[in-house]
């Protein structure tokens, strides 16, 4: 049996209002609250366990975007691989990259600069930045060390 895609119009899903969900067809659904926003939902079967995957609402992503992303969870699903479950290896590998791109240093750095404006006495910052600093030297360098082994 062929699968049926493309039961949506843009001007379809533009007008319709009433709270429900709406198939396009090849798991994408339109889900309409009953407030009246409207997102998109890839529905898939994993390992007989019915998922949910939402896409965006219509305001961010558009019917053919839709389509678009829904075609890309298919093909995941085709290569065995659950698209939720890649989503969230994608959005860890993301954020692994940005926490490897600043050091303890910066951070602490960044930290005394935001807080010490909040502290009553200007000593206080002095005190921070003089306690911290043979830490934030040590921790620098075992981190750059640790960084460029891994890589």
């Amino acid at each position: 049996m062929p699968l049926n895609l493309n039961k949506l119009s843009a001007l379809g899903v533009t007008k319709t209002s009433k709270p429900g969900f709406y198939g396009d067809g090849g798991g994408l659904w339109l889900q309409v609250a009953k407030s009246g926003s409207k997102s998109w939902i890839f529905r898939f079967k994993v390992s007989g366990r019915q998922r949910e995957m939402g896409l965006g609402g219509l305001h961010t992503v558009d019917l053919a975007k839709a389509r678009v992303l829904a075609r890309e969870c298919r093909t995941l699903l085709l290569d065995g691989k659950d698209p939720i479950e890649a989503r969230k290896a994608v959005r860890l590998a993301d954020a692994l990259q940005r926490s490897r791109s600043i050091t303890f240093d910066q951070c602490a750095g960044a930290y005394i600069n935001a807080h010490s404006s909040s502290w009553k006495n200007v000593k206080h910052a002095e005190q921070w930045q003089n306690t911290s600093q043979p830490m934030r030297r040590r921790l620098s360098a075992r981190c750059r060390w640790r960084t460029s082994t891994q890589i």
